[in-house]
């Protein structure tokens, strides 16, 4: 499947569906959908079709398709995780009538039922869409906003799909925890400083502008090779240039300033514009993306005239293209011509997401800093301090020792390693298998993650990943029978248990603390303190006579 369609973002029912020019683009549209989708509801299908255009637009900003599921099941849900008029009968005729009036284009979604995978339906914008975007001034929409998520505590089927469920004391008291937890955490800055030598991959780049459009980070400070210091009279600003445009950065503790350098500016400068911080993120990214990939990026500035500039241009350098595995290489942000990088984490709210029934997952997501790799999390600050990060070591195999009533203080990977470098093979193997149906899942599954991991070769041969598994069972024969049984979501119910309630105990105690699943980040001053709490937290879920090894 074309990338295009693969990376498609999801349709999501939570975007703020206010903006004056998708509502002037609803009633435009709205009668000329409705006739053909012979929708009955007026105030609900035009909140329908004004949600589903601002997914399109995003689409559009990301340069995807747009996912969304025809299974009737999927908007069964009731009304406790989006909003009542979504429909099924309300949304699918508006999308085809969409498509059938020439505004979008789709893909039918499609089932592998023996490689167990499936792809929703995809939906995106036609050029005709894109001329109303246009027409009606959405580049004006300089971020589509999305709020905390309307139910904390989500129940899926193992498809993924929602699923209702009744309260019980058992739910309220999760909801409350977090409820707490985000109002707690909400009060917080917690920012992220990155000088040139830290690695990062392009992915992380192209994942931080979707976090910039969608508001869950700001970007306070970016500096590359295309900007330069300027100095007009007494006054001194930044510019900087990307495809024949210049741009001033904004200076908002002095605005008056920036008008008067501007305005100088403007009668040397034939092509210039007002930029902040998170525009020049933007539009570097966008700079970015023509040097590395081939195809034409269907992203946009956040400037309306970058945004004409961009409809017929051409890559700078059609000869460079990247696979995958390309954009996941890690490099330093020098590489990229990046000096500094420093961005604020606006979104910071949690919720959980149990599967089947609420003994099963319940692992805490939504975070603007839950799916950061650690080189960056490294440089994480809370209220201005710097962090530190305590993580239960071998959490999940820890926790099947205690539940068989066996103590057990080792390390479960280096027991099998001769070789310290191959501690994080079997940490893979180990770990992907605990998820794992079956033997044969299991193999395929550890092998695609290795190669993820950057391994070759024999590494990635199936004889190889059974070897490293029957090793594992041998040396650890007293949780053997847990390898590869499907256990991943009793161990990830259990290390939520433990997580909720450290969370408590620090908000309890007044200490911002950020969750990553069997890790947390604290101010450093605060690690002594954490680090107590999680042991005692341990034992209150696990057992008084069972210990954590809690490792920095």
């Amino acid at each position: 499947m074309d990338t295009f369609l693969v990376d498609a973002i999801p349709l999501d029912t939570d975007l703020l569906a206010n903006y004056p020019q998708l509502v002037k683009l609803g009633d435009h549209l709205f009668q000329e959908v409705a006739d053909l989708a012979k929708t009955t509801n007026k105030y609900r299908s035009k909140e329908a079709l004004k949600l589903i255009l601002i997914n399109l637009f995003q689409g559009f900003v990301h340069g995807t398709a747009v996912r969304y599921s025809r299974d009737k099941k999927y908007y069964s849900s009731g009304s406790r995780y989006s909003q009542i008029w979504f429909k099924y009968d309300r949304v699918i005729p508006i999308i085809d009538a969409l498509k059938d009036l020439g505004y979008a284009e789709g893909k039918d979604g499609i089932h592998y039922p023996n490689e167990n995978v499936a792809y929703q339906s995809r939906i995106w914008a036609t050029e005709k869409l894109i001329e109303l975007f246009h027409r009606f001034y959405f580049p004006e929409i300089e971020y589509a906003e999305k709020p905390p998520p309307k139910e904390l505590i989500q129940l899926k089927d193992y498809d993924g799909s929602f699923m209702d469920y009744e309260e019980t004391h058992k739910t309220e008291t999760m909801r409350s925890n977090l409820m707490r937890y985000n109002k707690f955490i909400e009060k917080q800055v917690v920012e992220i400083d990155l000088p040139a030598e830290v690695p990062v991959s392009w992915d992380f780049l192209k994942t931080r502008k979707g976090n910039v459009l969608s508001r869950r980070i700001d970007v306070v400070r970016i500096s590359t090779h295309k900007d330069r210091k300027i100095e007009v009279d007494d006054l001194s600003s930044i510019v900087y240039e990307i495809d024949g445009m210049t741009f001033l950065l904004t200076n908002e503790e002095n605005p008056a300033a920036t008008e008067k350098i501007f305005s100088i500016l403007k009668t040397k400068t034939k092509e210039l514009e007002y930029s902040n911080y998170n525009q020049y993120f933007l539009n570097y990214i966008y700079y970015l993306s023509l040097q590395y990939h081939q195809q034409q990026p269907k992203d946009l500035s956040m400037t309306q005239s970058f945004f004409e500039n961009r409809k017929n241009n051409q890559p700078v350098n059609s000869q460079m293209t990247t696979t995958v595995e390309d954009d996941l290489e890690k490099k330093p942000l020098a590489n990229y011509g990046i000096h500094q990088l420093t961005f604020r984490l606006n979104y910071q709210y949690l919720h959980r997401v149990f599967i089947g029934g609420f003994d099963w997952g319940g692992r805490f997501y939504g975070a603007a800093h839950i799916d950061l790799p650690k080189e960056v999390r490294e440089r994480i600050t809370i209220n201005g301090a710097q962090t530190a990060e305590l993580d239960y070591s071998a959490h999940h195999v820890r926790i099947l020792y205690n539940s068989c009533k066996i103590p057990y203080d080792k390390d479960p990977y280096q027991e099998l390693c001769q070789d310290p470098q191959e501690r994080p093979i079997y940490k893979k193997v180990v770990l992907v298998s605990l998820n794992a149906k079956d033997e044969n899942e299991a193999i395929k599954a550890i092998s695609q993650e290795l190669r993820k991991e950057g391994y070759q070769g024999e590494f990635l041969k199936h004889d190889f990943v059974r070897d490293c598994l029957n090793k594992f069972k041998e040396i650890h024969k007293p949780i053997s029978d847990c390898i590869h049984q499907n256990y991943g979501l009793d161990l990830q119910y259990t290390d939520s248990r433990i997580t909720d309630e450290v969370l408590y105990q620090m908000v309890s105690k007044g200490i911002p603390t950020l969750p990553v699943h069997d890790s947390f980040l604290v101010p450093s001053e605060c690690e002594d303190v954490l680090r107590e709490v999680m042991i005692e937290a341990y034992k209150k879920i696990m057992g008084e006579e069972y210990l954590p090894v809690v490792k920095k």
